[in-house]
């Protein structure tokens, strides 16, 4: 089954999951300020998507973190990664779709289309 990460109120992750229902694909919705992700997964999600994919630099919660815990991307070590995500989840780019090892961030219909092999309801 898909796990969607996000967050309850964002826009994104609202469209998303409705694109989800309106397509009856089942998923699991993970609500990242209700569970926020042990560092274990942070550093499985790292892996797979990188530093550049996962993390979401233009959000407001990046942009109010004290300045020392903003280094330029390809300078946080995937340590400070873990923790900085740990603490701050809302800095995954949201939504995050998680089928095992395949994952995708953002909500595009038609990429979220083409990523669950759905391409013909990519124009829905």
């Amino acid at each position: 089954m898909i796990k969607v990460y996000g967050l309850k109120n964002c826009d994104s992750c609202r469209q998303a999951r409705r694109y989800l229902d309106q397509h009856q694909v089942e998923y699991q919705f993970v609500d990242l300020r209700a569970q926020p992700p042990q560092p274990g997964q942070v550093r499985a999600w790292l892996a797979i998507l990188g530093e550049q994919r996962l993390l979401n630099r233009r959000s407001t919660t990046w942009r109010g973190l004290d300045d020392s815990l903003k280094l330029p991307p390809g300078e946080l070590t995937v340590q400070h990664l873990m923790a900085l995500i740990s603490k701050h989840p809302e800095l995954v780019k949201r939504p995050l779709f998680v089928d095992g090892a395949r994952m995708l961030t953002g909500f595009e219909a038609q990429a979220l289309g083409q990523w669950l092999g759905a391409g013909e309801h990519a124009d829905d």
